[in-house]
C-alpha cells in the first residue's frame, strides 16, 4: 500500500496513483507533519488477527486436542504432546506476528535532499539532484527499485510486492524530475 502524503500545489498525480485511504495512525501523523514538496509512505499491506476470531480459534484448538484423547488412552502419548506443541506454536506465531511493527518506508523528496526513513527509524539521506531511480527486473514478477546517487545505492520498496513497486516508481521518477526542474 502506498499513500501520497504531500505534493506541491498545482501538481496532480491521480493518473499515476489512485486515491488511497489513510488507515493507520502513523500515516495520519505523517500527513500532519509533512513539510517537504513530496512525501510518500510505502507500507506493507497486512492484517492482524482480530479479537473476535480468538474465541473460534480457541474452540478449534480445544476440539482438535480433545480428538487426541482416544489415542492417548490406548498408550499413544506422543499424539497429544505433538498436537499440543503444534497448537501452541501456532498461537505463539500469531501473537508474535501481531506484535511486530508493520514494515514501512517514508520517502521525502525536497529540493536539496531525498530522505528515506524506515519503520525501525533508520534514516538515509541522498542528494535529490543527483539521485536517479532504476527498475531492475529479473523476471515478470521480480522488480526491485534502486536509488543511485554518486557512489551510493539503496533499495526501496522492499516492504511491498512487485506490483506495488511498479506503481510507486513513476511517482518517485516524477518527483525527482520536478525537483530537478526547480519549480512547479
Amino acid at each position: 500500500m502506498h499513500i501520497l502524503l504531500r505534493c506541491p500545489e498545482g501538481r496532480r498525480f491521480e493518473d499515476l496513483a489512485p486515491a488511497r485511504s489513510i488507515e493507520s495512525s502513523t500515516a495520519k501523523a505523517s500527513l500532519a507533519s509533512a513539510t517537504v514538496p513530496f512525501a510518500l509512505l510505502v507500507q506493507q499491506n497486512r492484517s492482524s488477527f482480530p479479537a473476535s476470531g480468538r474465541l473460534p480459534l480457541l474452540a478449534m484448538l480445544g476440539l482438535s486436542f480433545a480428538a487426541t484423547i482416544a489415542p492417548a488412552m490406548r498408550g499413544y502419548y506422543l499424539v497429544p504432546i505433538a498436537v499440543l506443541v503444534g497448537l501452541a506454536s501456532l498461537v505463539l506465531a500469531l501473537e508474535m506476528f501481531q506484535r511486530q511493527p508493520v514494515p514501512s518506508e517514508t520517502i521525502e523528496i525536497d529540493f536539496d535532499r531525498l530522505t528515506i526513513t524506515d519503520h525501525r527509524g533508520t534514516v538515509t539521506t541522498l542528494s535529490s539532484h543527483w539521485t536517479r531511480i532504476e527498475e531492475v527486473r529479473k523476471g515478470p514478477f521480480d522488480l526491485r527499485l534502486m536509488l543511485h546517487c554518486h557512489w551510493q545505492s539503496i533499495e526501496i520498496g522492499r516492504c511491498v510486492d512487485s506490483m506495488e513497486r511498479a506503481r510507486i516508481a513513476p511517482l518517485i521518477r516524477a518527483a525527482l524530475a520536478h525537483v530537478r526542474g526547480g519549480g512547479r
